[in-house]
């Protein structure tokens, strides 16, 4: 039966039909999920997911803040607009939407119900609590200006393997002889790199914020000496011979409010895997699925 109950949890229950009304949700969010191959145990940690979302929406409480709910509400009514466009203009979606059975309420329902628990951990989030973890990730937002030459081992596009990883250090090396020979920058990039994105432009990057780039080139864009080109550095399927021009020491003042929101967005995500993964399984009483 539909409304045979699947999981029961403190405070509360989860019937067949709601659990499958979000698996249906999940399916309209990512086209590409097939619940139906799915093994028994990401099941389960599907509706242990969809149990977290209720223990922390009835633990948080309603959000007295106007504007939280407001913002909540403007995001749930777009989310509903777009699938409603993406719907009209693919039939396959479209198909999709009727199999499901989804009223517009329950869509707006399952949204709603991730959605205002992130609003609402993001609006309790101290200033204080930002400051803390900027002074901790602070080297992730400083400004660099850069040149470097990609020489790849692998193509990245079609897993083609393009030389050794001697040949492609060697190379590297040989460039970068030829930089600290006084070798023009724009020349040599336009003959060596890799990079699509700046071998015609010199190999440079301009006010970069350092936390884009992976951990060793990140590494290298905050620790290399300014105005010296560092010796080849490997990654995994590539060497890059990098100059640092400029490095810009970034403080919470400077921050963009952007950036002040990707880390609230940040802490709140932290706050909701710790609580899924450290306290809701003491939280759910029972799982009874086939």
């Amino acid at each position: 039966m539909h409304d045979t109950i699947i999981a029961t949890y403190e405070d509360g229950t989860v019937t067949a039909d709601e659990f499958n009304k979000y698996i249906g949700f999940l399916r309209l969010m990512n086209h590409e999920y097939k619940y139906d191959n799915q093994t028994s145990e990401y099941i389960r940690m599907h509706l242990r997911t969809y149990i977290g979302y209720k223990v922390l929406t009835a633990r948080l409480g309603r959000v007295s803040d106007d504007e939280v709910r407001k913002k909540v509400e403007v995001h749930v009514n777009s989310f509903y607009a777009y699938l409603n466009r993406a719907i009209e203009s693919d039939s396959t979606l479209r198909k999709q939407m009727e199999q499901e059975e989804l009223s517009e309420s329950d869509i707006k329902y399952y949204f709603r119900l991730m959605t205002s628990v992130r609003e609402t951990i993001e609006y309790k989030i101290t200033d204080e609590a930002l400051k803390a973890n900027f002074e901790e990730t602070k080297a992730d937002y400083n400004i660099v200006t850069l040149r470097h030459i990609l020489i790849n081992t692998t193509d990245p596009s079609t897993g083609e393997k393009l030389c050794t990883e001697e040949e492609a250090l060697d190379r590297a090396q040989e460039v970068k002889r030829m930089l600290d020979a006084g070798g023009d920058w724009t020349a040599l990039a336009k003959e060596y790199s890799d990079d699509p994105a700046t071998k015609d432009d010199g190999g440079l990057y301009v006010g970069q914020t350092v936390g884009s780039f992976v951990t060793e080139f990140k590494d290298a864009a905050n620790k290399q000496e300014v105005g010296k080109i560092g010796d080849p550095l490997k990654l995994h399927y590539s060497f890059h011979v990098i100059k640092v021009e400029k490095r810009e020491d970034m403080t919470y003042h400077r921050l963009t409010e952007n950036q002040k929101i990707e880390i609230r967005q940040l802490l709140a995500s932290e706050v909701i895997e710790k609580f899924m993964s450290d306290e809701l399984e003491e939280r759910i009483t029972k799982i009874d699925l086939p």
